[in-house]
């Protein structure tokens, strides 16, 4: 299992997670901790977990509503343990938990350090990866990647994510 994130909550960053959490957010100590750990804007951090799942622990519509012959088995439902075993077997992704890992390699990075379907290990892996992208082709290319991959950054899906991301930093400043 990964460690807890270098360092410890700061009674500032307590502030700044009660001021999130008064605007919907879930799990804010955990995001600010990541967001430090590796090196992203908190801003950034609450914008991805508000963009890819509105704060929830839920699996993503990656393929459209169910029934479809193309869909992963779960859409919209709480995560579980056996619900992302289920969809790991079933062959084709789709999002998990409130940073909608999606790639199989990150659901299973996930699983090895305590299992994706907890939300402080999602956001753990999620965000390490932002921090990985924005490191390695700036920031707004790497929210770009997160959604459409590297060779592929999705840059409408960045835009939508930076104006989140604006809409954070008023909150928490």
């Amino acid at each position: 299992m990964r460690p807890v994130p270098a360092g410890k909550a700061t009674k500032r960053d307590y502030e700044l997670a009660r001021l999130a959490d008064a605007q919907g957010a879930n799990w804010s100590t955990r995001i600010i901790l990541e967001c430090r750990a590796h090196d992203v804007a908190i801003s950034d951090g609450f914008a991805l977990v508000d963009q890819e799942s509105e704060f929830e622990n839920i699996f993503g519509g990656d393929y459209g509503k169910l029934p479809n012959a193309y869909a992963p088995p779960y859409y919209h439902v709480p995560v579980t343990k056996a619900r992302v075993d289920a969809l790991l077997a079933h062959g084709k992704p789709n999002g998990v938990g409130p940073t909608q890992l999606t790639s199989f390699g990150f659901v299973q990075e996930a699983n090895r350090d305590g299992g994706a379907h907890k939300p402080a290990v999602n956001i753990a892996t999620g965000i390490a990866l932002l921090g990985r992208l924005q490191k390695k082709h700036g920031r707004m290319k790497g929210l770009g990647a997160y959604n459409g991959g590297e060779g592929n950054p999705n840059m409408d899906y960045a835009h939508r994510v930076d104006a989140k991301a604006d809409r954070w930093h008023r909150i928490l400043t």
